[in-house]
């Protein structure tokens, strides 16, 4: 008799306060508080942590027994920013946890991707993440994060300080001449997630501090989870080999879109100047 075990993709987002996954064809499986998986509070190794979170959540959404895992892959969320000896630190919890192959994938990014942000466009999606324990924001323009900021959420988030975050990228666009970017946040908005969005008043307290656009995401809390199982679909087309080769219009259309962005540049500082003197 021949033993056969299926193994599945998994995306998995493992908060300060909860721990969310998402299984391959069926969706969000996981949505629980930290206790409820794992008594963390002896445990003071950053990694162990990791480790024994991520192995109790394999364990209740039947993904792995006491020997054996049937995990195939699995998509990660991790914060912004974080160095190479942070990402070995996810890398090897998730190993002794019984993932065989792992992807990291920014939180912030994957919050814009659950939130329906069109995150692979030229246009800049900005996203302010408010979790149990530390906002993250960031612009994100083709599919990756041009510039972010992150803040100690230690209380109820304040609009003010949502506020200066997003004051912050568009600061940082501006340094680096990316006024194109700068403009889109100008005149698209913000899009909130994370359970912190839901606090009432946040989003319409923002919309005034910073007089630009701020909605919530239709769900907001499982923002992060869903964008990591849209990557968790697309792990075959991402890693596939790109043979296309580029055609020469691409030169010219960006071309096109930095001397548009130029023209704008002087019509945009206006709109920035009054922005921050508000």
């Amino acid at each position: 008799m021949t033993l056969s075990l299926k193994r599945t993709d998994y995306a998995l987002d493992i908060g300060a306060a909860r721990v969310r996954a998402f299984e391959a064809g069926k969706g969000v499986v996981l949505d629980v508080p930290v206790e409820d998986l794992v008594d963390v509070s002896s445990i003071r190794d950053r990694g162990e942590r990791l480790t024994a979170v991520c192995r109790a959540a394999l364990v209740r959404i039947g993904a792995r027994g006491r020997f054996v895992s049937c995990v195939r892959r699995a998509v990660l969320s991790v914060p912004s920013g974080i160095g190479e000896v942070e990402k070995r630190v996810y890398e090897e919890a998730a190993r002794l946890a019984g993932v065989p192959e792992l992807y990291l994938i920014e939180s912030p990014m994957a919050a814009a991707i659950g939130g329906g942000g069109p995150v692979s466009k030229s246009e800049a999606v900005t996203v302010v993440d408010i979790g149990a324990s530390r906002i993250q924001a960031a612009v994100i323009s083709l599919a990756g994060i041009v510039a972010w900021r992150e803040a100690v959420c230690a209380d109820e988030v304040s609009p003010e300080r949502g506020g200066d975050l997003v004051r912050s990228l568009i600061s940082e666009c501006i340094a680096k001449g990316r006024y194109n970017l700068a403009d889109d946040i100008v005149r698209q908005g913000v899009l909130l997630t994370g359970g912190g969005a839901l606090t009432p008043g946040l989003a319409d307290s923002m919309q005034s501090a910073l007089n630009l656009p701020v909605r919530v995401a239709d769900d907001p809390r499982l923002a992060v989870i869903l964008g990591a199982g849209v990557v968790l679909g697309e792990l075959d087309e991402l890693s596939r080999p790109k043979t296309k080769a580029p055609t020469p219009w691409a030169g010219l259309l960006i071309f096109a879109i930095v001397m548009l962005s130029l023209c704008k540049k002087h019509g945009l500082i206006n709109r920035v100047i009054d922005l921050f003197v508000r």
